[in-house]
C-alpha cells in the first residue's frame, strides 16, 4: 500500500482506522433500514413509505425491514437504496426506477473513495419519504440534513460532519427507544466489531475495506461497547472529516 501525498503510512492508516467500523455498520442492511424505521415507529399515525434494498442486477436481493413480509417485488414507485459493485461497491438513492441521488455525480463525496455512500444515499431516501408521508418535524430535520449536502472538495468534510449528525440522532433515538430494540442493535454492533477483530488476524491475501491491511476493532476482545464508546467514536470523525474526505 502507497502512501497519500501529504500523509506517511502510518498517518493514512490512523485516518482509516477512524472511520472503518462505521462504514461496516452503516452499511449493514438491517441498521441501514431501522434507521428508516425510527421514523416509523416514531410516526405510526403518518402514511410513510417502505424503502427497500437491492443489489443491482440480482433481483432476488430485496428486503425492507424485517418486522415486514419480505415483498416479491420493489413497488414501481418504491423508494430504494441500490448497491452496484463488490464488496467495496456503491450505494445510490433509486425513486420510480430512476435514480435520484449519487454522492459521486452529485460532487458530494471524493469520486471512486470509499467512504460514505451508503449514507448518503440513506439520507436522501429518508428525506424523500419522510416528506412522502407529510412528516414535518422529523421530515424536516432529515430534510436539512440532506440539503446541508453541498457540492465541491471544499465540501467533502463539512459533509461527512453531515454523516457523523445522521448516525448520532440515530444512536440517540436507539438509546431513548425499548431494551429490545438495543439489544438488537448491540448485536449488530458486535457483529461487526467481530469482523473487524478477525481481520486483525494473519491471512495472506485477505482482502479488506478499501485496503488489504488489517482493522481496527471497535473495542478489543473482553471489552464492552456502549453507546458513550460509538458517539465518542463519532465524534473523533467529526474531528478529523477534512483529512478523511480527502486521503481515505
Amino acid at each position: 500500500m502507497s502512501s497519500a501525498p501529504g500523509l506517511n503510512l502510518q498517518e493514512l492508516e490512523d485516518l482509516r482506522d477512524k472511520v472503518h467500523w462505521l462504514l461496516r455498520l452503516a452499511g449493514d442492511m438491517h441498521i441501514m433500514l431501522d434507521v428508516h424505521s425510527v421514523l416509523r415507529r416514531q410516526n405510526a399515525k403518518l402514511d410513510i413509505p417502505h424503502i427497500y434494498l437491492q443489489h443491482k442486477g440480482d433481483k432476488d436481493f430485496v428486503s425492507e425491514h424485517a418486522e415486514e413480509e419480505k415483498p416479491k417485488k420493489i413497488p414501481s414507485d418504491g423508494h430504494v437504496l441500490e448497491f452496484r459493485g463488490g464488496d467495496a461497491g456503491h450505494w445510490v438513492y433509486m425513486h420510480k426506477g430512476e435514480e435520484k441521488y449519487n454522492s459521486y455525480t452529485r460532487d458530494h463525496q471524493k469520486s471512486g473513495s470509499h467512504q460514505f455512500c451508503q449514507s448518503f444515499a440513506l439520507l436522501g431516501a429518508c428525506a424523500s419519504s419522510a416528506a412522502e408521508g407529510q412528516l414535518h418535524k422529523r421530515g424536516k430535520t432529515m430534510g436539512s440534513l440532506f440539503e446541508a449536502l453541498k457540492p465541491g472538495a471544499a465540501n467533502h468534510g463539512a459533509n461527512i460532519r453531515v454523516v457523523v449528525t445522521l448516525w448520532d440522532d440515530y444512536f440517540q433515538a436507539v438509546e431513548a427507544d425499548g431494551s429490545e430494540v438495543k439489544e438488537w442493535f448491540f448485536n449488530c454492533v458486535n457483529e461487526v466489531n467481530d469482523y473487524l477483530l478477525e481481520s486483525q488476524e494473519e491471512k495472506p491475501g485477505r482482502k479488506t475495506l478499501n485496503s488489504s491491511v488489517k482493522m481496527k476493532p471497535i473495542a478489543e476482545k473482553g471489552v464492552q461497547i456502549t453507546m458513550k464508546l460509538l458517539r465518542e467514536k463519532l465524534k473523533d470523525i467529526s474531528q478529523n472529516a477534512d483529512l478523511i474526505a480527502k486521503f481515505v
